[in-house]
């Protein structure tokens, strides 16, 4: 329903460093999700409210040689579906934290 982006930016010659938080509140993500099958019985599955802080930092050493780092869901978060009430989970996925970390050469 809801979601919003908050960012945070430096950069020189030298050094950039880019904070990003992204929110999304609960959502509807299907109508109907049937209770079994052949059954008439239905409810809502419901995506919990999320938020997610990625990270991505450049450094330059020199003329050819820079060195990259990007860190995502620093905060950890995970996905939660529920079928309308939160004690009703139909689906958990927790990714986890990713790091990468890069060098670029140039001749």
């Amino acid at each position: 329903k809801y979601t919003y982006n908050v960012g945070a930016y430096y950069d020189d010659k030298k050094f950039n460093l880019r904070l990003a938080y992204n929110w999304r509140s609960a959502f509807t993500r299907r109508e109907i999700v049937q209770l079994g099958f052949a059954r008439p019985e239905a409810l809502p599955e419901i995506e919990a409210a999320r938020g997610q802080l990625d990270l991505a930092a450049r450094v330059n050493v020199n003329r050819n040689l820079r060195i990259t780092f990007d860190a995502v869901n620093l905060t950890d978060t995970g996905t939660l579906r529920y079928l309308k009430y939160k004690e009703l989970v139909n689906y958990v996925s927790l990714a986890g934290r990713k790091f990468n970390l890069g060098v670029a050469v140039s001749f």
